[in-house]
């Protein structure tokens, strides 16, 4: 890390939406995706968010030696449990 990295420090980063960034392109193979909105997908959102924080960051690390390590690599099997706690009508 260098003396730059400070708190404080901003950036903007500015992506235009493709379609091939929407819902129905995140799971090709997930039928129930296909029939979702075009609109951009949380998971390429969270990528573009991590993209913007590497494009800030990387100026002031000793990179690409100094990143992050990512949780699951090729070939893991994840379980993502999901869960509803409470349920309540809205009144329209």
């Amino acid at each position: 890390m260098k003396d730059s990295l400070k708190p404080g420090l901003a950036f903007e980063f500015q992506y235009t939406v493709p379609e091939n960034k929407t819902v129905p392109y995140l799971f090709p193979e997930a039928p129930e995706l296909q029939i979702m909105p075009k609109v951009m997908a949380t998971g390429f959102m969270v990528g573009l968010f991590e993209w913007a924080c590497i494009k800030m960051l990387a100026a002031h690390l000793d990179w690409p030696e100094e990143q992050t390590v990512a949780p699951a690599l090729p070939s893991i099997t994840l379980l993502q449990p999901a869960r509803i706690n409470n349920l309540s009508k809205s009144e329209t």
